[in-house]
């Protein structure tokens, strides 16, 4: 609530940071690494100087500030753009110090950053009582070769490689990201759009189904039989219910544990219908058959990890008489959801027809 339209200049947020440098040999997973580390910070920073420096001391007593970071660095971003216009550019001219020769230094190195006339320089201040000009040189050296082995690993990379923050869940770790990937029908293109974590109640299901697939595989199943009289397009159901699976997130999900158990919702889930007809049988093998074949639906169960639990089957009983099946974990819908989802695809479905 604090008006600034007033104010020169702009807010920057000071924050320790602490950055993993176990795998820094591999640039693929370096860069993927302090990307996610990066955005892991709440707000970018800002409540860290809040916490530290207004917050009252009763409401921070067990916290401890004790990190001294030994650099600073502060990227500005592009001044170029905006400055060099009819009216006004970038000086060559040296503005002299910016701050008092008597001031203390706060950190050993400071490193500011920038983009002018399409260059990015950076700054390296350090204080000479401390550092060699030769080391420091070597360090900016360093600094540049390594930031343009960075930018050629991006160049020749032929596609983007997304992290867990790219798909909205951050706590997922990058090699629980990459083993859910290889549980995936990567090669049959199957895209992640979002990954989410699981409710407490998604969670317990998902263990009886990941303890004994045999023994809990009619636990949570949920079978639904619908008869309905009349002209009947599978076709066009087919496209129905395809039309409502674009529409919610929650239909196109699969769920996998990974140290940490995720439901992933994927980018298409096109189904096909199973249907039968078995319009020429006698009524009291319509009856056997389509009890045996509920039964056999209920035996084959669902892998939670590899589709999306639900299936749908029509069975043509007679002329314009059908019994549609729908089969579904409880992981994924429950008992309210069901008629709402029917009411959907009925709805498209004759909006279609």
């Amino acid at each position: 609530d604090v008006n600034i339209t007033r104010t020169i200049g702009w807010f920057t947020s000071q924050y320790p940071l602490v950055i993993d440098v176990t795998k820094a040999d591999d640039i693929g997973y370096y860069i993927k690494s302090v990307k996610e580390d990066i955005r892991k910070i709440p707000n970018k920073g800002i409540g860290y100087g809040i916490l530290k420096y207004i917050t009252p001391k009763e409401y921070k007593n067990e916290l401890e500030f004790k990190l001294n970071p030994q650099i600073s660095f502060n990227y500005l971003g592009q001044f170029d753009k905006d400055v060099n216009q009819d009216l006004f550019g970038i000086s060559e001219i040296s503005c002299g110090a910016s701050i008092s020769e008597e001031s203390e230094q706060l950190y050993e190195i400071n490193i500011n950053g920038m983009i002018i006339n399409d260059e990015l320089q950076m700054n390296f201040a350090y204080n000479k009582e401390q550092y060699n000009s030769d080391t420091i040189e070597k360090l900016a050296n360093d600094y540049e070769k390594m930031l343009l082995k960075v930018i050629d690993h991006c160049i020749k990379k032929e596609e983007s490689e997304m992290t867990p923050s790219d798909y909205g869940y951050g706590e997922l770790s990058i090699e629980g990201l990459e083993y859910i990937k290889s549980t995936l029908d990567i090669n049959n293109k199957v895209k992640i759009q979002k990954i989410y974590s699981l409710s407490p109640m998604q969670e317990g299901m998902l263990l009886y189904a990941l303890l004994n697939q045999d023994k809990h595989k009619r636990t949570y199943f949920e079978q639904q039989s619908l008869r309905i009289s009349g002209r009947f397009d599978v076709k066009i159901y087919e496209e129905s219910i395809n039309k409502i699976f674009e529409r919610y997130d929650v239909l196109r999900t699969i769920f996998v544990n990974s140290n940490i158990p995720v439901q992933i919702v994927l980018k298409e889930n096109n189904i096909k219908i199973h249907f039968e007809d078995i319009s020429h049988l006698t009524e009291d093998e319509k009856e056997q058959f389509t009890k045996a074949f509920k039964e056999k639906d209920i035996e084959s169960g669902f892998d939670l990890s590899k589709k999306v639990p639900i299936r749908f089957s029509v069975l043509k009983i007679r002329e314009e008489e059908y019994i549609i099946i729908q089969s579904f974990h409880h992981i994924l819908l429950d008992g309210w959801s069901t008629p709402i989802l029917s009411n959907e695809i009925f709805e498209t479905y004759y909006s279609i027809k």
